[in-house]
C-alpha cells in the first residue's frame, strides 16, 4: 500500500507501514481497554501484548501473500474467497499459538508460572477460531480496499499525465506550424522588395535574422512570458515597418504586472499578422494597429485593435486557424475570444483565466 510517482496525490499518501502500525496500535488499546477487567496484573498484560504481537507478525506474512495474488490480477470473487480462507487460516494459527506456544514462550522469557485455557473440543476451537478471525479478516478487507483505491489513482494519474503530453504534442506540433507560416511571409515580403528598394530589402533580412535568432531561442518552450511574446510581435512590426514606412504605425501597451505572465508561445503573432496582411489592403492611407496586455483581476487581457478589415474566408490562414486550436488545447473552458467587426477597425480580445 505505497504510493508511486513523484507528484500528485500518491506521493503524499502514507504508505504500508504507516497503516499497520497506527492500526493495530490503535486496536491494541481498544482491546486492552475492552478486557481490562479480566486482566490480572502485569503479567496477563504481558501475555497479552506478546499475543498481539504474534498477530501483527501474522499479518506482514498475509500481505506477502496477498502481493503476489493482486500482483496475478485476479477477480473480484477469487480475490474475497482467498481472504476469507487466509484469515480464518491465519485465526487458527493464532488460536493454536495461544494454547500451545504462549505459556511455554512466557515462562521461558520471564520464568513465571503461566496457566492458559486450552479449547475443551473441536467445537470450542473452531469457536475461538470464528471469534478470532473478525479482525483479520477486517485487516484483509482494508489492506484490499487500500490497494484497490491505490490503483484507481496510479491509473487516474496515468491518464492524466498521458493526456497532458498528448497535448502538450499537439501544441509543440502546431507552433512548429507557425513558425514556417510566418517566414514565408517574410521572405515573401523580402522578395517585394528586392527590386522596389534593395536598401530597406537588406535591412529587412536583418531584421528578419534578428527575429529568428530570437524566437529559436526557446523553440522547445510552450509558454513563455507576456513580455516575450511582445518582443516577439515587435520585431515583427518592426519588420513590416521596413517595407511600409509611411503606411504602417504601431503602438504597443503591456503593463508591468501583465507582463511576467505566462502565455502560450506566438498567441498573439498570426493576429498581428493577419492585421498587416488584410489591413494594407483595407486601410486608404496608414494601418494603425494597437496591441494591449493588462490585468483585470484574475483575468489576463490581450487586445489587437486595427483600422482595418477582417476578410471572411472558408480557407482561414493557417496561423489563425491554429490559434484556435491551441488555446482550446492550452486554456480548456478558461478562456474566452471575441472577434469584433465594424466597418473601418477589427478588435480582437483574449481573455485568459490566470488563477492568481
Amino acid at each position: 500500500m505505497k504510493g508511486g510517482g513523484n507528484n500528485g496525490l500518491l506521493a503524499r499518501t502514507p504508505g504500508f507501514w504507516f497503516f499497520q502500525i497506527t492500526g493495530w496500535v490503535v486496536f491494541y488499546f481498544q482491546q486492552y481497554i475492552q478486557f481490562y477487567n479480566e486482566l490480572k496484573g502485569f503479567q496477563d498484560t504481558f501475555r497479552w501484548t506478546l499475543s498481539m504481537s504474534f498477530l501483527f507478525l501474522i499479518t506482514l506474512v498475509l500481505r506477502k501473500v496477498y502481493r503476489k495474488l493482486f500482483n496475478r490480477r485476479p477477480g473480484f470473487i477469487l480475490i474475497a474467497v482467498s481472504g476469507l480462507l487466509l484469515s480464518f487460516f491465519s485465526a487458527a494459527i493464532w488460536v493454536l499459538f495461544n494454547t500451545f506456544l504462549l505459556e511455554h514462550i512466557v515462562e521461558f522469557l520471564t520464568r513465571w508460572d503461566v496457566t492458559v485455557s486450552k479449547p475443551a473440543d473441536l467445537s470450542e476451537f473452531l469457536s475461538r477460531t470464528f471469534f478470532l478471525a473478525f479482525p483479520l479478516v477486517i485487516w484483509s478487507l482494508l489492506y484490499f480496499g487500500i490497494k484497490f483505491w491505490l490503483e484507481l489513482m496510479k491509473e487516474k494519474e496515468r491518464s492524466q499525465k498521458a493526456a497532458l503530453l498528448a497535448q502538450k504534442s499537439q501544441l509543440k506540433m502546431l507552433r512548429y506550424q507557425l513558425n514556417p507560416h510566418f517566414l514565408f511571409n517574410s521572405l515573401n515580403s523580402i522578395q517585394a522588395l528586392i527590386y522596389e528598394d534593395p536598401s530597406n530589402a537588406d535591412r529587412m533580412i536583418s531584421q528578419l535574422s534578428d527575429f529568428l535568432r530570437y524566437t529559436i531561442r526557446d523553440k522547445d518552450k510552450l509558454f513563455i512570458p507576456l513580455r516575450e511574446e511582445v518582443i516577439i510581435v515587435e520585431k515583427y512590426l518592426s519588420l513590416e515597418k521596413v517595407r511600409f514606412p509611411d503606411r504602417l504605425n504601431f503602438e504597443i501597451n503591456v503593463t508591468s504586472e501583465a507582463s511576467d505572465v505566462e502565455v502560450l508561445a506566438f498567441i498573439l503573432q498570426p493576429f498581428v499578422e493577419n492585421a498587416v496582411k488584410y489591413g494594407m489592403k483595407a486601410s486608404p492611407d496608414s494601418l494603425n494597429i494597437m496591441v494591449n496586455g493588462f490585468r483585470r483581476g484574475r483575468l489576463l487581457i490581450l487586445e489587437v485593435i486595427n483600422n482595418g478589415m477582417w476578410f471572411e474566408s472558408d480557407n482561414e490562414g493557417t496561423g489563425i486557424r491554429n490559434v484556435f486550436e491551441r488555446l482550446q488545447n492550452a486554456y480548456p473552458d478558461s478562456y474566452k475570444l471575441n472577434i469584433e467587426k465594424t466597418e473601418g477597425m477589427v478588435h480582437i480580445t483574449i481573455e485568459i483565466q490566470t488563477g492568481e
